[in-house]
């Protein structure tokens, strides 16, 4: 028989011991790999979001490679639909703000574009357009000195009428000298020992109004909307405006640069604008015969052998040149006929000036001025700096889309739409 020999209790409580030390390594083992499991797990979540943010940024430029590889494109798009609409201009002796073609959307006047919305659908691309022409703005190489004076001093009140805070910083006499003096002219406000700093030829590029002293940075911007270099000087063309599509404050100073009164020179200019906005009424028998034919463009002018004897006699019943002594007016003898009486039809109101009313008996009757003889001086004396047939043209074009946003060019055409400029705007 086997005697059972009992365990010694220092054994025991050894092993209990070494269990009790296992299990507590145990613990700390599991804790640590789960920290390093948590930080694995972090680092490779830390490591995708970056691939994920990286693999965006690749997507993201690659578009904006490819918006920019198809925006010359784009705008050259944009440019060709502008030759289009000035080709297929109606009225081919005059440019004026009543065209399809010109201002933003051309077509439309109401202020939604016609032209625009167009772009390249596919990569998300819409191109806007804006066009007008170089003959509404003053040409800097040309332009008298005595109108250059008259404009600025009618632009600083214009610019704070027109907005706010939008006003130059330049001084009057530093700008006008130095313009003057840049092309390579003088100015009696202006001594000879200051146009030594100066080019003393004429501008090539607006952005030469960087380099002429007094001129400040931030008043280039509000004269490149004002002034143009088109035609350029070597084509040696006479200054010229187009009266129909000319800004208020320019048409304003070639008007009072002219010599004589005051009233005079005011009462052209307002009867000028009130005729492009449409506020001079027209009659029946303002119209000519061959104009009322079918088809004929509307426009008034003298009645066929007439003169001022016949303006006299025809004005004078709705208020017009009633002064006695006028051939064929008040003191002719002849019978007036009452409007009343007569009963004369109203037509719609003409807004735009053509090259036939480019004399100055059409002016003056066009413009319902009576032919006195400081308004015929006037008229005389303005005729030469008018025009109304445009050209050269400025197409604005601009591209915008999800990923490029508004890259745009500016670009002047001349009378055969050959691109004469380009720049980025």
């Amino acid at each position: 028989m086997t005697q059972k020999i009992p365990a010694c209790p220092c054994l025991a409580g050894r092993r209990s011991t070494s269990l009790g030390i296992q299990k507590e390594n145990a613990r700390k083992e599991a804790g640590s790999i789960l920290i390093l499991s948590l930080w694995i797990f972090t680092l490779f979540g830390l490591l995708a979001l970056s691939l994920a943010f990286r693999g965006r940024l690749e997507i993201k430029i690659s578009a904006i490679r490819e918006a920019k590889g198809s925006v010359p494109y784009s705008l050259l798009s944009a440019v060709n639909i502008a030759k289009m609409k000035l080709k297929a201009d109606e009225e081919t002796s005059a440019d004026s703000p009543y065209d399809k073609w010109y201002g933003e959307g051309a077509e439309d006047k109401k202020g939604t574009a016609a032209l625009n919305g167009l772009g390249d659908p596919a990569r998300k691309l819409t191109y806007f357009l804006y066009i007008d022409d170089e003959e509404s703005r003053l040409n800097i190489n040309t332009v008298p000195a005595q109108v250059l004076e008259k404009f600025f001093e009618l632009l600083k009140p214009e610019l704070l009428q027109k907005a706010e805070g939008k006003k130059l910083l330049s001084d009057t006499e530093d700008l006008i000298g130095g313009i003057l003096y840049w092309r390579g002219g003088s100015w009696h406000k202006k001594g000879e020992k200051t146009a030594a700093f100066y080019k003393k030829k004429p501008f090539e590029s607006l952005e030469e109004l960087f380099l002429v002293p007094g001129v400040k940075e931030e008043d280039i911007p509000i004269l490149k909307s004002y002034f143009t270099v088109f035609p350029r000087a070597q084509e040696n063309v006479p200054f010229t405006i187009n009266l129909n599509t000319v800004s208020k404050p320019i048409l304003k100073a070639v008007i009072q640069s002219i010599p004589g009164n005051s009233d005079s020179q005011d009462r052209i200019y307002e009867q000028i604008i009130a005729f492009r906005e449409g506020r001079l009424q027209r009659y029946e028998s303002d119209l000519k015969e061959s104009e009322k034919k079918e088809g004929a463009p509307p426009r008034l002018g003298w009645q066929e052998g007439g003169g001022l004897g016949d303006i006299g006699r025809r004005q004078t019943p709705f208020g017009f040149f009633s002064r006695k002594g006028l051939p064929g007016g008040a003191a002719s003898g002849k019978k007036q006929e009452s409007p009343e009486k007569s009963g004369p039809q109203k037509i719609e109101a003409k807004k735009y000036f053509v090259e036939s009313d480019l004399n100055v008996m059409n002016l003056i009757y066009l413009l319902r001025l009576p032919p006195f003889a400081d308004l015929v001086a006037g008229m005389i004396q303005l005729l030469p700096y008018l025009t109304v047939d445009s050209k050269y043209f400025r197409v604005r074009a601009k591209v915008s889309g999800e990923v490029l946003k508004d890259f745009g060019a500016e670009v002047i055409l001349g009378s055969d739409q050959e691109i004469l400029a380009w720049q980025r705007i």
